[in-house]
């Protein structure tokens, strides 16, 4: 089913179809992405996220991978939690100072 239901909103249709590089996705290419992937789309965010999986639910469908909601990773508040959280990812580890304050001075 192509993505040009009326059921999604444009601007989540439009974020998908950036991704694939064209607007006539099917609701199954969809279901075969990451949720993460499909969370990191510019312009798509937790209400889009919420969006796209009811979508894909009214067809019977969902993203791989889509995280327990009892282990949903909690989203850093600050800048620096944020730059903690990519640093991280891409396999640093962030030790925190041995000073005892929080770091700032």
């Amino acid at each position: 089913m192509a993505a040009a239901d009326d059921d999604l909103a444009t601007m989540y249709r439009n974020a998908i179809g950036q991704h694939f590089a064209r607007r006539d996705f099917t609701a199954e290419e969809l279901a075969d992405l990451d949720y993460r992937e499909v969370a990191r789309l510019p312009k798509v965010g937790q209400q889009g996220m919420r969006a796209i999986r009811a979508w894909l639910r009214r067809r019977g469908l969902d993203l791989r991978n889509v995280p327990a909601p009892d282990r949903q990773v909690p989203v850093p508040k600050t800048s620096v939690d944020r730059a903690i959280r990519l640093l991280e990812r891409r396999g640093y580890q962030v030790i925190p100072p041995e000073c005892g304050c929080d770091g700032i001075s």
